[in-house]
C-alpha cells in the first residue's frame, strides 16, 4: 500500500523555488485537532448569542454543513406536495389542540392563524429542559412540527398545567 510522501519539485521555470507539495494516498484523511492559537479570540469575535437556542452560533454568517441541503432536497423529492399538505394539516390540528388545552386552564397563549408556533408564559426550569423549550424574557414558545405527537403534547400539557396551578 502506498504511503504518504513529501516531494519537492525543485525550481520553477522562472528560477523561483517551487512550493513543497504533499502527495497523499487514496483513503487517507488529514486532520489537525489542534486549534489555532487565536481560536478563542476568533470565536469570541464571530460568536453571537442566540437566546432561543441557549447557545452561541460560532459559524461564519450562520453557515451550515452542505449535507443538510442534500438531505432536505431528498426529503422534498421523496415526500411530495401531497405529503407536505398532509403534514401541515396534522400539525395545524395538533397546534390547535395544544392552544385549546392551555386556554381552557386560563393560560395566556398567543398563536397566530395558520401558525405552528405557540407562545406562553415560561414554565419552571425542569419543564424547559425536559421539553427543550425556547425561552426569552419570561416567555416560552413551542413549534408543533411533524415529529411532535399527540402523546408528547398530552404529556407537556399535563406537566405544564401542574406547574401552572402550583405556581401560586
Amino acid at each position: 500500500m502506498p504511503t504518504d510522501r513529501r516531494t519537492n519539485a525543485g525550481e520553477t521555470s522562472s528560477g523561483e523555488p517551487a512550493t513543497d507539495m504533499w502527495v497523499i494516498a487514496a483513503g487517507i484523511s488529514i486532520s489537525d485537532s489542534t486549534p489555532p492559537s487565536d481560536s478563542a479570540r476568533v470565536n469570541s469575535r464571530v460568536a453571537s448569542a442566540i437566546a432561543y437556542l441557549r447557545s452561541s452560533d460560532t459559524t461564519l454568517m450562520g453557515s451550515r454543513n452542505g449535507h443538510a441541503v442534500l438531505s432536505i432536497w431528498a426529503r422534498l423529492m421523496g415526500h411530495g406536495a401531497c405529503g407536505y399538505r398532509a403534514d401541515v394539516r396534522a400539525c395545524l390540528a395538533r397546534t390547535s389542540r395544544l392552544v385549546e388545552a392551555l386556554r381552557a386552564a386560563d393560560v395566556p397563549v398567543l398563536c397566530n392563524p395558520y401558525s405552528l408556533t405557540v407562545v406562553f408564559p415560561q414554565p419552571g426550569e425542569a419543564i424547559v429542559r425536559t421539553y427543550q423549550l425556547a425561552c426569552n424574557k419570561g416567555e416560552a414558545h413551542a413549534i408543533v412540527m411533524p415529529n411532535v405527537t399527540d402523546a408528547l403534547i398530552g404529556r407537556f400539557v399535563s406537566d405544564y398545567l401542574a406547574w401552572w396551578k402550583a405556581r401560586d
